[in-house]
């Protein structure tokens, strides 16, 4: 494997976690829905607050790891090498 085939495989990686984001980003919005229709003291309403806390937490940590893919491939030298 070349070093540009490890950079394409690594980019595709990162375009994957944040499609990742994409889908938890939805998953929020239909926790948020749900935690609206509900009052606070019903199970449905503390299901989906548990669910936004899950999906954020998710969001962030696919979030930082496609950061620190980014980062690397911005710092890679080739030297000339492919």
């Amino acid at each position: 494997m070349s070093l540009l085939d490890a950079v394409r495989i690594a980019d595709k990686c990162r375009a994957h976690l944040l499609s990742n984001c994409e889908g938890l980003s939805n998953l929020h919005a239909i926790f948020t829905i749900i935690l609206r229709a509900y009052p606070r003291d019903t199970d449905a309403h503390a299901l989906a607050s548990l669910g936004i806390l899950e999906a954020n937490d998710w969001m962030e940590r696919a979030d930082k790891q496609a950061e620190a893919v980014r980062t690397d491939l911005d710092s890679l030298d080739f030297g000339g090498a492919q």
